[in-house]
């Protein structure tokens, strides 16, 4: 699909209303096209960006609307990525606890894409849905709330209480160390929010990234050109001056060609220094970028082997530091040195 990279690159940078319900408008309709659901779902930074934009008054509908039509009769695996976002689900949730009449659509899109992401996945996904404490007392709320009644939201709202509430019953079938997400606790929500937090913000450094890496490709090849056009005219202006001292007759008016040519030797001097001065500072911002990259993907790694992913929540410290093997292997957190009395697998 041409031009997803520049709407990832106005969802994760701008902050212009117009830009930005242009931009989450224009991936909704991408979305209700089935062939391009999971494309966009593997766009980098794209689901982000969407999150950044739901946190804002601006576009808020939108970039809500966006997330439903591409959740909206997809296959599992779409449905399983945009799952394992954990600020995309936790955004949600938080837009349904929104009340006015200028979050009403938002609520009701809202509602809608949980809807969809919960429904034909796998339990232990549903099951995640745990991870959110706030989202049964909002659903609740909606389906009580009298001014809603025959409405298609409230329809849908019932229909995800029902899909949480069968979760709900199998989870007290089962000792909750079987689960895959487990009961909420404080630490795991605080940090599934925070890593969720780290995502958006990696993304829109990646895209910062990119948008630097361009600007500093361009400013190169202005300079070059500027170099080129400065020793052209030094080659041509040293013939005329020459010619100049040769010559009896009396000196050329000021706007002749010697004096031109040396009038604009002197502005392609100045473009030059200022490119210079402007090329070091990009490459100083791209190198700040990508050490804040480098920072950010090191959160993101396992503290014992340095290689995997974290993926294990450590009960009940809630500290996310170890990946799957190697959290088999230490008694203790490396965080806080506590006993490890669960380990809860968490998707990242």
């Amino acid at each position: 699909m041409e031009g997803v990279k520049d709407l990832v690159k106005v969802l994760t940078t701008s902050n212009r209303k117009t830009e930005l319900e242009t931009a989450a408008k224009t991936v909704g309709e991408l979305g209700k096209i089935g062939e391009n659901k999971l494309k966009l779902v593997k766009e980098e930074g794209l689901i982000g960006g969407l999150v950044r934009v739901m946190m804002k008054d601006k576009a808020k509908e939108d970039a809500v609307g966006a997330i439903r039509w591409i959740s909206n009769k997809t296959s599992a695996e779409v449905k399983k990525k945009l799952f394992k976002h954990e600020g995309l689900i936790s955004g949600l949730v938080e837009i349904l606890g929104q009340k006015g009449s200028k979050d009403k659509l938002a609520r009701d899109f809202a509602v809608a894409a949980i809807n969809n992401i919960a429904t034909k996945v796998a339990d232990e996904f549903k099951a995640g849905l745990f991870h959110f404490p706030e989202l049964m007392s909002r659903i609740k709320a909606i389906i009580g709330d009298e001014d809603l009644n025959g409405t298609y939201t409230k329809d849908i709202a019932l229909k995800l209480k029902k899909k949480i509430k069968h979760m709900e019953g199998g989870r007290r079938s089962n000792p909750p160390s079987t689960q895959s997400f487990g009961s909420s606790t404080a630490g795991s929500v605080g940090m599934e929010k925070k890593l969720a937090m780290m995502r958006t913000e990696q993304a829109t450094m990646k895209s910062n990234l990119e948008t630097v890496l361009t600007e500093q490709a361009a400013m190169a090849d202005s300079l070059s050109r500027v170099e080129k056009a400065l020793a052209t005219l030094t080659s041509t202006l040293a013939p005329t001056e020459t010619l100049d001292l040769t010559l009896s007759d009396p000196p050329p008016p000021a706007d002749s060609t010697g004096n031109n040519k040396r009038s604009n030797l002197a502005i392609l001097a100045d473009n030059q220094a200022s490119f210079n001065h402007t090329l070091k500072k990009v490459k100083r911002e791209k190198d700040d970028i990508s050490r804040s990259l480098e920072a950010l993907e090191d959160a993101e790694t396992c503290t014992v082997c340095f290689v995997e992913k974290r993926g294990v929540l450590f009960l009940p410290c809630g500290h996310l530091v170890c990946c799957g093997e190697c959290s088999e292997k230490v008694k203790e957190c490396p965080m806080c040195r506590k006993v490890i009395r669960k380990r809860k697998t968490v998707f990242m």
